[in-house]
């Protein structure tokens, strides 16, 4: 009985040998046939898609070892033989991703160079890298030209020439339109240290740019502030009773149309002028000093409270020398009395414009006698005040006087 059942044991492991032997056989076979097809598909001319995704990632790999003006090169002409060759290759990583490829993953583990997952990342990378430099990619002429292009600047010159293009003024629109050149002019558009000493110039230390993805550039954009491209215009009415004509008890009615002004700098001030005036002579008078108008009232502003706007000017009354009889000027000192005015605006954005009204919240005065010392404050009623709306005025940025 122990006799049999140590040969049912023995043939047993023989059989098990055999089977064993015969599975790494075919493994083997197979494993062969997959490389000899993959060798004969090496063998066979690449199509103008597959040239082209070669060129793709060689540029790719150039550009991840900082070689960038070769990677442009391979870049330019992946994109020359197949204009889209960026998408197609994210289109089907998107797809080996998500329905995945056993016989490139067993081809890998076979030649044990890769890991079957570092594909699939290095892939994205390169697609990453090419939508990068595809903004970033270097402008050249549109034509053959002798002299000097400006592609030839470094971009840290170009930077600097885009800080004075913006100025100490915050010409924000013109980097904007400077932007719009090229790729290469708009990345640089988009230099975060430029947005950062933007919002620094407007906000001081207050910024928080997590609130904003951590985008300086996101934060000026969406975060209330006054405009400094031009001015706000709050037009107003009143009703003049006039005087009766000879000969009748009739008093005309005259509607008296008029226009108040504030003018934002970067530096923290502004322009508060009321006139009658028509709005196009106005603004060329609110340019730059030495102002024509002697009741232009300068004062200063700043933000609080997120879209509320704080404005405080002041001006002095002098009252006129009283000459007595004998033709002396009158030895008692004249009152003289300040006026300090405090405005609380909102700003508020329209359909098409951002930062474009501002709404009246509180209007306030105070009368100091810098005589007697004493001070009277009051409110002005502000209800039948129209809001503030921007128009832009080009002339005011037109001059750059100092870099940002």
């Amino acid at each position: 009985m122990a006799e049999h059942n140590a040969d049912n044991l023995q043939s047993e492991l023989l059989s098990f040998r055999q089977n064993w032997q015969e599975e790494i056989t075919n493994e083997q076979g197979g494993t062969q046939g997959r490389r000899s097809r993959h060798n004969s598909e090496k063998d066979a001319p690449l199509t103008q898609e597959e040239r082209a995704t070669q060129l793709f990632l060689e540029g790719a790999r150039y550009e991840k070892e900082g070689q960038l003006q070769v990677a442009v090169y391979y870049y330019r002409q992946a994109v020359h033989l197949v204009p889209d060759i960026e998408f197609k290759i994210a289109e089907s990583q998107q797809h080996a991703d998500y329905y995945g490829d056993s016989d490139v993953e067993e081809e890998e583990e076979d030649d044990g160079e890769l890991d079957p997952h570092a594909g699939n990342q290095l892939m994205e990378c390169m697609t990453n890298s090419f939508r990068l430099m595809n903004m970033t990619g270097l402008c050249s002429p549109e034509k053959p030209q002798t002299a000097t292009h400006i592609s030839v600047l470094p971009t840290e010159l170009l930077s600097s020439l885009f800080r004075w293009v913006v100025s100490k003024d915050l010409d924000v629109k013109s980097l904007a339109q400077l932007s719009l050149v090229c790729k290469w002019f708009y990345v640089c558009a988009r230099d975060t240290e430029i947005w950062k000493q933007i919002c620094l110039r407007v906000w001081g230390i207050n910024c928080d740019t997590a609130l904003y993805n951590n985008s300086w550039r996101q934060m000026y954009v969406d975060r209330p502030h006054v405009r400094v491209d031009g001015v706000y215009i709050s037009t107003n009415t009143y009703i003049h009773i006039g005087e009766p004509t000879i000969g009748s008890h009739y008093k005309p009615c005259h509607l008296v149309e008029y226009y108040k002004y504030l003018r934002f700098f970067a530096d923290g001030t502004v322009l508060v002028y009321t006139s009658a005036d028509d709005p196009q002579t106005v603004v060329q008078a609110l340019n730059h000093p030495p102002y024509r108008d002697a009741s232009i009232q300068s004062g200063f502003y700043r933000l609080t409270e997120g879209d509320k706007i704080s404005i405080w000017y002041s001006r002095v009354l002098k009252p006129k020398k009283d000459v007595s009889a004998r033709g002396r000027a009158n030895r008692e000192k004249p009152e003289v009395r300040e006026h300090h005015f405090f405005m609380t605006l909102t700003l508020k954005s329209g359909a098409r414009r951002r930062n474009a009204q501002l709404l009246w919240e509180m209007y306030r005065y105070e009368i100091k006698n810098l005589k007697t010392g004493k001070s009277t404050e009051s409110d002005i009623p502000f209800s039948s005040f129209k809001p503030f709306v921007f128009s832009g005025v080009r002339s005011y940025l037109s001059h750059s006087l100092n870099s940002i």
